[in-house]
């Protein structure tokens, strides 16, 4: 199928562009369906610099390659290499690139190819596996490209943060983890995005105020980058990646149900796509996979390998969690698989080898949250009571023989003369008597000032709600994306040199707290391709 590639000039008044005087941007979308077309490759021609379309299709250039005559160069798998001169983009309006979507028939791509007989997916992945040594650097490289961590809820971004990283790679017959160091070349936290402090915590399965169901996230001890790494499963090919694929060398064929898809297209070279699925849950105990066979949680991606060199170039992977839809529903609720994490990893040929392009790992978490929560009880010793500040005014559900609220003290119950409500909270009486010989035991009287220690009573509360129907600290559930992104704008691969220790990134410390920050001369040839922001954030 020929490829035709559309230029559309439209603005789109729910987007906002914070820094229309420094980029172009566009977006790119599907023609046939209008869905945005995700992680493909917009390079500056001659240069070896470019970008990574988002999650939403959209892409920033700085202006200065507009104004020096600059023409991009679009490619993705499975559509057409396309040039499209900067100068005809607008500078201050989105610049809709649509796509015309080519897919190569199984049967045209073996009259194509001319084999009588097509090779089968697991011979084809074997060979591809068997290349690797010859298709990807073995020898140090680096390169430069933009990184970025993120939640999403509602189509709305939450906590980003951004930066510029410069990786060394000590080459694939190295452990990654251990060999590979990283420098940042500018870090920043975004704040024209909202931050949310209840997402913005690391994950704890002991509380439970931040989990991924049926998934746990293995640092092994790195930060939020080298989790991210950890998940490459191509340059990690011969040591445990994630669920599934294992060990992707020994481990990825064993694990999978194997399938030939139609064939697709990257610029003029043919592709083979190889379906994956599993449904052997694996989890990793004391430094061993363990695999329990269940029909809850499934596995599915794609794998696509090059028709002439067997070098990999991408890798697509999803786990579901079949749970909630395998159970009884209601005449036309149809109610899909919970997503549990999904991996997109691309390598793109440079000077003949396999040179990183992109790496995201996105997981769906959910963090334990309260919508109406007491925020502070005090004690008032002269008027003997108690004062229950919640954030939002409480109602009180009359319920026969079910008071509101009910008080202990060492376990022991006290008595309630009169609770009350008001705009800010709750006022709890308790019995005078009562009252009175606590506050002799802690050698309190009403003459004086001091608090009451709180903690050393128990409050139980029923039937208490705001006018939006929570109840008072009942916690609930809420369930949010995570992004970890990582976008190659350049590779290098002579001259490589590691920086002074000082100013090479911490693996065991957070990206945006207490790190080495050093710019090059030339640190303005690079930018951060953040996404197009909703206005209502």
């Amino acid at each position: 199928m020929k490829v035709h590639l559309a230029l559309l000039f439209l603005f789109f008044a729910t987007f906002g562009f914070s820094q229309e005087s420094e980029f172009i941007a566009g977006m790119l979308m599907d023609s046939k369906t209008n869905e945005p077309v995700v992680f493909a490759t917009i390079g500056v021609k001659g240069k070896v610099l470019g970008v990574v379309s988002n999650q939403d299709g959209s892409f920033r250039i700085p202006k200065r390659f507009k104004e020096m005559g600059e023409t991009l160069e679009i490619s993705c798998l499975g559509y057409e290499k396309k040039e499209v001169l900067l100068t005809d983009l607008y500078p201050i309006k989105n610049n809709i690139v649509k796509l015309v979507p080519s897919v190569l028939k199984l049967e045209e791509a073996i009259l194509i190819g001319r084999q009588k007989k097509p090779p089968s997916p697991r011979k084809i992945i074997k060979r591809a596996i068997e290349k690797i040594s010859i298709n990807y650097p073995f020898e140090p490289f680096s390169y430069i490209g933009y990184y970025r961590d993120y939640q999403e809820k509602d189509d709305k971004y939450l906590n980003l943060n951004e930066a510029i990283l410069k990786v060394f790679d000590a080459g694939f017959d190295k452990n990654d983890y251990l060999t590979t160091q990283s420098q940042i070349f500018d870090s920043n936290e975004n704040l024209d995005f909202v931050r949310d402090s209840y997402t913005n915590i690391s994950y704890n399965y002991l509380t439970g105020n931040k989990i991924i169901d049926n998934a746990k996230l293995l640092s092994f001890g790195g930060n939020e980058f080298y989790i991210l790494r950890i998940h490459n499963a191509i340059r990690n090919y011969n040591v445990m990646t994630f669920s599934y694929v294992d060990v992707f060398e020994k481990d990825l064929i064993k694990n999978h149900s194997l399938t030939r898809k139609n064939d697709v297209l990257l610029g003029d070279e043919k592709m083979f796509v190889i379906g994956l699925e599993s449904s052997n849950h694996s989890f990793i105990n004391d430094g061993y996979t363990k695999h329990i066979t269940t029909g809850n949680i499934k596995s599915e991606g794609e794998i696509y390998i090059s028709q002439s060199s067997y070098a990999i170039h991408k890798i697509v992977y999803k786990m579901f969690d079949y749970t909630e839809s395998k159970k009884p529903k209601k005449r036309n609720d149809n109610k899909s698989p919970k997503l549990l994490y999904e991996i997109a990893i691309e390598y793109k040929k440079y000077k003949g080898k396999m040179y990183p392009n992109y790496l995201s790992l996105h997981n769906a978490f959910k963090v334990k949250k309260t919508h109406f929560r007491i925020e502070e009880i005090v004690f008032e010793i002269k008027k003997k009571r108690f004062v229950i500040k919640t954030n939002n005014p409480p109602i009180f559900v009359v319920q026969p023989g079910q008071p509101n609220v009910l008080l202990s003290y060492k376990k022991k119950k006290i008595d309630i003369k009169e609770v009350k409500n008001t705009y800010d909270g709750i006022l709890v009486y308790p019995d005078d008597k009562q009252i009175d010989e606590i506050l002799k035991e802690l050698e309190l009287n009403n003459d004086r000032s001091e608090n009451i220690a709180i903690d050393l009573f128990h409050f139980e509360f029923s039937y208490i709600i705001d006018e939006n129907g929570y109840t008072l600290n009942k916690f609930l559930y809420e369930e949010y994306s995570q992004y970890r992104e990582f976008f190659t704008q350049r590779v290098i691969t002579d001259s490589v040199t590691l920086p002074p220790n000082e100013l090479l990134m911490r693996k065991d410390r957070p990206i945006f707290k207490n790190q080495p920050v050093s710019s090059p001369d030339n640190f303005s040839d690079y930018w951060m391709n953040t996404p197009l922001q909703n206005i209502d954030n």
